[in-house]
């Protein structure tokens, strides 16, 4: 939260932008986990779009989202 607080502010530290643009694409879109979830059209669909955020972002930046995450990490 810090993190986010200070890039809102402009006042982020280069580790503290990392840490906001991690939290952003793998925590809040989920860029790496599957959005398939069997039986469930609308959840799939939800986590879809959260997930194609992550994806547009990282394919602007030109590093795929996988590439995010610190050595060791798992969602």
């Amino acid at each position: 939260a810090r993190s986010l607080q200070a890039l809102y502010k402009g006042e982020a530290t280069p580790e503290q932008q990392k840490a906001a643009l991690n939290f952003m694409l793998l925590k809040a879109c989920g860029a790496t986990r599957d959005s398939f979830v069997p039986g469930e059209a609308d959840t799939t669909a939800y986590l879809a779009g959260r997930r194609s955020v992550a994806l547009f972002i990282s394919a602007i930046l030109g590093v795929p989202a996988d590439k995010f995450r610190a050595k060791g990490e798992t969602d």
